[in-house]
């Protein structure tokens, strides 16, 4: 969504991946403020799903310290 009187736009995204620990999904909330002119960015706020991030990086940290031990 874009809202050039506010000078505002959010993005609302979706991230899948595929890893050796399964796949990876994730969603993304991210706000952008502009400038007057809309030629720049004055501030981004960026939100993510951070359990489920947590949780799957948890997984791969194991799986890496499985990997240093063979």
């Amino acid at each position: 969504m874009h809202d050039p009187e506010a000078r505002s736009s959010v993005l609302h995204l979706r991230d899948t991946a595929q890893s050796p620990v399964g796949p990876y999904e994730n969603e993304y909330v991210f706000m952008l403020s502009f400038t007057e002119d809309g030629k720049q960015i004055t501030r981004i706020e960026e939100f993510l799903d951070s359990a489920n991030c947590n949780a799957f990086f948890g997984r791969i940290q194991k799986w890496l310290a499985e990997q240093k031990k063979s």
